[in-house]
């Protein structure tokens, strides 16, 4: 979701927005910066709280982040909504999620791990 957002939103976004592609996919670039930034401190809270804690606040960071854009919508609103708060939060989903299969399949782990990934074996 957080690579193909920009696809999808960033005609309308740039007609309520009333600006160019530049700045308006700035703010999907800031969103996949934000996710792949977020890793390291995903994993220790991971280790720390264990994968469901860390998705669920994950969950609801990026849920707050989105519904706040909805409210206000300004070009860096959008930044700090879209981009910070939604990155951060897709960054604590998707650590949790790829590493909560490997502590659950113990005898077919690199099956599990390949159908998560979408990896052909």
């Amino acid at each position: 979701m957080t690579f193909s957002m920009g696809d999808v939103f960033l005609r309308p976004m740039m007609d309520n927005l009333n600006k160019a592609r530049g700045p308006v996919s700035a703010i999907f670039g800031i969103l996949s910066a934000m996710t792949l930034v977020t890793g390291p401190i995903a994993t220790i809270f991971t280790n720390t709280y264990g994968c469901r804690k860390v998705t669920t606040v994950g969950a609801c960071l990026g849920a707050a982040g989105f519904l706040a854009s909805y409210f206000w919508a300004n070009l860096w609103f959008y930044y700090l909504a879209i981009g910070i708060t939604g990155g951060i939060g897709f960054g604590l989903i998707y650590l949790p999620a790829i590493v909560s299969v490997g502590f659950y399949f113990e005898s077919k782990r690199s099956f599990a791990m390949a159908s998560q990934l979408e990896i052909p074996m």
